[in-house]
C-alpha cells in the first residue's frame, strides 16, 4: 500500500496538494486533482476517493487525543491547558480542533488509522502515549503528521526520528530532576526518597533514571527502597510514602514524579505527624495549579502544558504544507520553589 509522499513524488507535487486532492479542496487545479488520484489508485493509497461531501472542502481538522484518562486525572490541570493551547493554534490558522479519548483497551479495537478517516484528520496531536501503546507503533507507519506531548525525547531511538511525519513535544527531564536534587542538596538533604510512577512505564523508567544520575552527580547514596512506585495516583503514593515515613524515618527529603501523587504524600505526612518542611520536604513534577494552595505550597517543576499543545499544533499545520516538521521540540520549564522545601 502506497503513502501519501509516494504520490506526491510520482506526480511532482507537493504533500500539501496531494491533501488538498485527497480531500476535494477547490484550490487546485481539476486536471491536477485528476492525476493525483489515478497515482493514487495506481498505488493502491488507502483514501483514493476523494470525500463526496460538499463541504468537506472546508473541513480542516486536526485532533487532540488523549490516551489513558484516569478519574483521578480530574484533579490535574494539564489536560485543559494542552486542550486551550491546541485549540488556540488551530484557530490562529484556521482548523478546527477534534478531541478524543482512547486507552490500550480501545487501541486494540480501533486503529488509529480508522479513527482518523472517521473524524476527518489532517494530522493529531496525542497526549499521555508510551512507546508500549499500539498507536504508537501504528504512529511510525503512517504518512499523517504527528505529534506527542508526554512522550520523553529519551525513550526514542533513531528509527523513530526517521519518520517524517512524527514528532515529539517535551522539556529536558534530565535538566529538570538535575535542578531539583541540587536544590534539595543546597537544602542539606542527603537522604532523599523518589515515589515514582507505573513501575514499567517507559516515563517512570526516564525519571528514575535521571533521578540516580543527579543523585550521583552530587556523591549522594542510592538505597533502592528509597524509590517506590505511586503509579501516578495520590492513592498509592499515600501508602507508599507511609512505608518510607515508618521503615525509613531517616528521609529528610520525597520527589515525586507527579504533582498528584505529591498530594499523597501530604496526606501521609499530615497522618504521621510530620512537618513540612521542617520533618520532611516534598518536591513534585507538573506544576498543576492546586498545589500551589496547599498548606504549605508544594514546590514543585512546572511543565507549559498549553505551550506544549501550541507547539505541537504548530508543527503539524506545517507539514501539512509541505514543510519540514522539528522533530523535537523542547519546551522549557520551570522549578517553582515554595514552601514545602
Amino acid at each position: 500500500m502506497g503513502k501519501m509522499n509516494d504520490i506526491a513524488k510520482k506526480a511532482n507535487v507537493s504533500i500539501s496538494t496531494v491533501s488538498k486532492a485527497l480531500n476535494n479542496y477547490s484550490d487546485i487545479s481539476e486536471s491536477t486533482r485528476q492525476k493525483i488520484l489515478e497515482i493514487a489508485r495506481q498505488i493502491n493509497y488507502r483514501n483514493v476517493e476523494p470525500t463526496k461531501n460538499p463541504q468537506s472542502k472546508s473541513i480542516k481538522n486536526i485532533g487532540l487525543i488523549f490516551s489513558g484518562l484516569k478519574d483521578s486525572d480530574s484533579k490535574a490541570d494539564n489536560f485543559p491547558s494542552e486542550f486551550i493551547g491546541a485549540l488556540r493554534a488551530c484557530q490562529k490558522y484556521g482548523y478546527e480542533l477534534v478531541v478524543l479519548n482512547t486507552d490500550s483497551i480501545m487501541q486494540t479495537s480501533r486503529s488509529l488509522s480508522d479513527l482518523c478517516k472517521k473524524f476527518n484528520l489532517l494530522g493529531f496531536v496525542i497526549a499521555g502515549l508510551t512507546i508500549s501503546d499500539v498507536y504508537y507503533n501504528e504512529m511510525l507507519t503512517l504518512d499523517i503528521p504527528s505529534s506527542t506531548i508526554d512522550l520523553d525525547m529519551m525513550m526514542l531511538n533513531d528509527d523513530d526520528l526517521n519518520n517524517d511525519y512524527i514528532s515529539i513535544v517535551t522539556i529536558d527531564t534530565q535538566s529538570a530532576i538535575n535542578d531539583v536534587v541540587n536544590l534539595l542538596y543546597q537544602k542539606n538533604h542527603r537522604n532523599i526518597g523518589l515515589i515514582n510512577g507505573y513501575a514499567n512505564a517507559e516515563i517512570s523508567i526516564i525519571r528514575e533514571q535521571a533521578f540516580i544520575k543527579a543523585m550521583k552527580g552530587k556523591d549522594l547514596e542510592i538505597n533502592e527502597d528509597y524509590i517506590r512506585n505511586g503509579d501516578f495516583t495520590e492513592k498509592k503514593a499515600y501508602e507508599e510514602a507511609k512505608y518510607l515515613f515508618t521503615v525509613h524515618p531517616e528521609i529528610t527529603a520525597i520527589f515525586c514524579a507527579s504533582d498528584l501523587m505529591a498530594l499523597g504524600v501530604y496526606e501521609a505526612a499530615k497522618e504521621l505527624n510530620k512537618r513540612i518542611p521542617d520533618d520532611i520536604a516534598i518536591v513534585g513534577f507538573d506544576g498543576i495549579q492546586l498545589c500551589q494552595y496547599l498548606n504549605p505550597p508544594l514546590t514543585t517543576v512546572k511543565q507549559d502544558f498549553k505551550a506544549m499543545a501550541a507547539y505541537a499544533v504548530e508543527n503539524i499545520i506545517k507539514r501539512i504544507n509541505g514543510q519540514s516538521m522539528s522533530k523535537i521540540c523542547i519546551v522549557p520549564y520551570q522549578l517553582v520553589i515554595r514552601g514545602s522545601i
